[in-house]
């Protein structure tokens, strides 16, 4: 049995030789390889917090202009007779100013005599509003009663 063992054990302490010389650190090859794995790990961390950067700026931004248009919608609401206007606003909470447009439709029930508003009628009204500069819109719609 001694024989078969006795080169295994040579074997070890060729092996323990080894790793007791001077190869205590690491090759500039494992270096190397770490490095790479950390540029690739680290360029997806900021690939993904540029990404979640752009997107919340274009929620705030979206939500800036539904908030521009519900303000024009209730302007036109509260007008007994709302016009079509087309107007830009001052920049809102440091972002964009936005160009609105507003178009009203008079619809008169059948048989009804033409008329600013007539009795049974109703105003369609709608708002536009684009953020300058970019292609993010928001409409609104409402239909009011004569």
């Amino acid at each position: 049995m001694s024989c078969i063992l006795e080169p295994l054990r040579a074997l070890s302490r060729r092996c323990a030789r080894a790793r007791s010389g001077d190869d205590a650190g690491f090759t500039i090859i494992e270096v190397m390889v770490a490095l790479a794995i950390f540029a690739l790990v680290a360029a997806g961390a900021v690939a993904g917090a540029i990404g979640g950067s752009k997107a919340s700026s274009s929620a705030k931004n979206q939500v800036a202009s539904v908030n521009v248009a519900q303000n024009d919608l209730e302007q036109a609401r509260a007008n007994p007779t709302p016009a079509p206007t087309s107007y830009s606003t001052a920049p809102v909470a440091n972002g964009p100013t936005y160009s609105v447009t507003r178009t009203v439709t008079t619809v008169a029930p059948a048989g009804a005599a033409a008329g600013s508003c007539p009795a049974g009628g109703e105003r369609h009204i709608s708002v536009l509003v684009r953020a300058n500069g970019t292609n993010n819109a928001s409409r609104l719609d409402t239909v009011v009663a004569c």
